[in-house]
């Protein structure tokens, strides 16, 4: 038995005042961590750390391992000897251990931590007459580091940061490249880890890595560790990574595709913040070169890139107009399309953030024709993005015109936004009825346009009237206020059917034969 009487009949006007728009900033959406996720948590550990194998230095044997415990405990014994002694014994059995932690299955990270060799290595990253062995001790740590996070805390708490931070500056090429490529494991492995490289000024130091000309191994590896100190929430001292920012607008430029993608990267996780480091990064430049990307060949650079600028619409009206000034409406219509569907999840994101701005910038979106893509969309595709299309599409409903509704109301929008009604997914039918509440709400206060039997003619109404026995209390709310305001009904007298509510519980008892919880 429903809580209201069902007329089918629509009114011109409805009974009481309708509800003032919320501010056109309130709609947009910053990102949330287990919504819109592009890259997988697999392919987010390589990136976080990465070992350095013997393989790429051409030439060189393969390193062998005894297979016996007894043989490799003693083989383990006579490396430790070796470090402390004569310079040649000490370099030969330095290498010997850094071929062993370079491995590609399973090196024996563990093990060496057990024969205590990290208090040795670093005591060797001190050695600037012998910048060498430096070298091989620096890579042997970074090996170390990028096992797990235990084995990486062995190598922080071994003192080793202060020294990688200081082998910033050594004269030796290879010596700062190693020392980058460390603090770039370790910061990968938490934000905890991140912020304590950051204490040590490490920052400036990498920084000054990209002047005189480095070769270009030193810049990959330089830019994927800015991009390891820039990431994770919560989120690093922006007082301190902003200082990258010079230099990654200029690493967009580069052709080389690795430093591309990890510059787009960086520039994503310092571009996810509040509107006023929204605005240093369109500060230095970025903007028409982020929209460029968006449709590079590669998809490594077109996600951080769409997530970039992804980022910058969830500011101002201002920031988003200057996103739009750069022609990014193509790209994302063509993106809607894209064989990855991250891609276009996340195009779906946002324009979600282009429709929650002004009237003018939904009128962008639409002239771009971007509206009916979204609607066969919101139709035809995976749950997941149908979920950020109805953003988009509902965004548009809430801030639009009175003619900018009346075009997607033509372009059958409120077919797809009924069938929604029926998902399981509670935030889901809330947009939905929302965006059905504002096209209703449009047409009665425009007077000439009568929505209401569009929406019965989809089956909406019928969908309506089934959630007042929805579980979540938003829901119910709106489906009475929908009813009551568009569709004519009465409330009902029966005191056994009229919601009430104990003052001790929030529950709402209807009758005295059942009861159904109203979950928050």
């Amino acid at each position: 038995m429903h809580l209201y009487a069902q007329s089918k009949q629509t009114t011109a006007k409805p009974k009481r005042d309708f509800k003032k728009k919320a501010d056109a900033n309130d709609s947009r959406r910053t990102r949330e961590d287990n919504v819109v996720r592009i890259r997988k948590n697999k392919k987010i550990e390589n990136l976080q750390k990465r070992r350095k194998e013997t393989k790429e230095n051409d030439g060189e044997p393969e390193v062998f391992v005894p297979q016996q415990n007894g043989e490799w405990m003693e083989e383990l014994k006579r490396l430790y000897d070796g470090l402390s002694a004569d310079k040649n014994t000490q370099y030969e059995s330095m290498v010997k251990l850094r071929k062993l932690l370079s491995i590609e299955h399973n090196p024996p990270i563990q093990d060496i931590i057990d024969a205590g060799f990290i208090p040795q290595f670093v005591q060797l990253l001190t050695r600037v007459d012998f910048p060498q062995i430096q070298f091989e001790a620096c890579w042997a740590l970074t090996n170390v580091a990028s096992g797990s996070s235990h084995q990486t805390l062995v190598v922080i708490e071994s003192g080793s940061i202060p020294l990688f931070q200081k082998l910033l500056y050594s004269p030796n090429e290879e010596v700062r490249e190693q020392a980058i490529w460390a603090l770039g494991n370790i910061a990968g492995d938490s934000t905890e880890c991140r912020d304590y490289v950051l204490s040590f000024n490490t920052m400036e130091g990498i920084i000054l890595n990209f002047s005189n000309d480095p070769k270009p191994s030193l810049v990959r590896n330089a830019t994927w560790t800015l991009s390891n100190l820039c990431r994770g929430k919560p989120q690093p001292d922006w007082n301190i990574v902003s200082k990258c920012l010079p230099i990654v607008a200029q690493l967009l430029y580069s052709a080389d595709e690795e430093i591309l993608t990890d510059a787009c990267w960086a520039l994503s996780y310092l571009s996810d913040g509040p509107n006023e480091n929204i605005q240093a990064v369109i500060n230095v430049g970025v903007v028409r070169r982020i929209v460029e990307l968006l449709l590079h060949p590669s998809v490594n650079v077109q996600t951080p890139a769409l997530r970039t600028v992804g980022n910058i619409v969830t500011g101002d009206d201002t920031q988003t107009q200057i996103i739009l000034n750069s022609n990014v409406l193509p790209s994302l219509s063509a993106l809607l399309s894209s064989a990855k569907k991250g891609l276009r999840k996340e195009a779906c994101w946002t324009i979600s953030n282009i429709t929650a701005g002004s009237v003018q910038q939904i009128d962008a979106v639409i002239d771009a024709k971007i509206m009916p893509r979204l609607i066969s969309l919101l139709r035809t595709s995976d749950y997941d993005i149908k979920k950020e299309a109805i953003w988009a599409l509902s965004n548009a409903t809430s801030g639009g015109s009175p003619e900018q509704i009346k075009f997607l109301v033509e372009c059958n929008i409120l077919e797809p936004f009924c069938d929604l009604l029926s998902q399981h997914d509670s935030k889901v039918v809330l947009v939905a009825l929302e965006a059905i509440e504002n096209i209703l709400r449009s047409g009665a206060e425009d007077g000439d346009e009568d929505y209401t039997t569009l929406v019965e003619q989809c089956g909406g109404l019928d969908k309506i009237e089934a959630l007042q026995n929805h579980s979540n209390v938003a829901i119910y709310d709106k489906v009475v206020d929908l009813l009551e305001t568009f569709f004519g009904a009465e409330e009902e007298d029966d005191q056994n059917i009229a919601p009430n509510v104990n003052s001790s519980s929030t529950a709402f008892n209807f009758g005295v034969q059942a009861a159904m919880n109203f979950n928050f």
